[in-house]
Formats: C-alpha cells, sequence, structure tokens
C-alpha cells in the first residue's frame, strides 16, 4: 500500500485526516445516460492502519440546496455494507415546494435518488473481494 495523507470534509464536523488509500470510487452525475443535478459521491479508503472508511457526499446544482459530506470509520471490510446501508441517500434533498401538487414528483425524485446511490453502493462493494459478505 502506498499511504498518502488523505483529508475528507465533514458537514457540521472537522475534517478526517488519516494515512491511507483510496480503494474503491463511484460518482453518480452521470447515471443511465443521463446528466443528473442531484447525485451521491462514494469512497472508500483503507488506513494505514488497516482500519476502512467510507465517505459519501451529496452533490447539487439545484439552487437553494447545499451539498453535504458524510464520513464512517470501520474496522472490518465487511462492515462498510452496514455502513453504507445506514446512509440517508434522501437525506439532504429539499426538492419541490411542500403541497399536494408537487408530492409526486418529490417521490419520484427521491425514488430515483434512492435507486441511483443503491446501484453505486452495489458496484462499489461488488468492485473489491474483500468488501464481500461471506456466510458459511
Amino acid at each position: 500500500m502506498e499511504a498518502k495523507t488523505i483529508t475528507l470534509d465533514r458537514t457540521g464536523q472537522a475534517p478526517l485526516r488519516f494515512e491511507g488509500e483510496l480503494l474503491a470510487e463511484s460518482d453518480g452525475r452521470i447515471a443511465g445516460g443521463r446528466d443528473h443535478n442531484r447525485w451521491h459521491s462514494v469512497r472508500i479508503f483503507r488506513t494505514a492502519g488497516g482500519a476502512y472508511v467510507v465517505a459519501v457526499g451529496y452533490r447539487t446544482q439545484w439552487q437553494g440546496e447545499l451539498d453535504h459530506d458524510w464520513v464512517e470509520a470501520r474496522e472490518a471490510p465487511a462492515d462498510l455494507a452496514d455502513a453504507l446501508r445506514y446512509y440517508d441517500p434522501e437525506g439532504h434533498v429539499l426538492g419541490y415546494p411542500p403541497g399536494e401538487q408537487y408530492a409526486e414528483k418529490q417521490a419520484r425524485l427521491r425514488a430515483d435518488l434512492r435507486a441511483r446511490y443503491e446501484h453505486q453502493v452495489s458496484a462499489i462493494l461488488g468492485s473489491h473481494p474483500e468488501f464481500a459478505e461471506v456466510i458459511t
């Protein structure tokens, strides 16, 4: 492993800094042949000490919405799926104004964002054998 100093932003917290390497990443801006204005960036790192760090960034180009960065450290690679499942991919979406006239559009927006995030999670966890859930 060629470790380097990595600093990750965390919304509402101090940045997280560690020595380590990037193992996998997925940027969901372009998905299904479309360029999206709301998406997630997912990255997994291994620290020099052998722990794992997962970073999820909610990215938006929608006026009035803000980006959000979430980071979680885990000891074992098998725990990464739990960390990614714990993250709420809809948690920072403002979307449409409140009201019944926008309820259907808001539901579609949230469902689409969640589906694209889940696809990214499957792809990133499938990118390394060490991330697999193992049963005996």
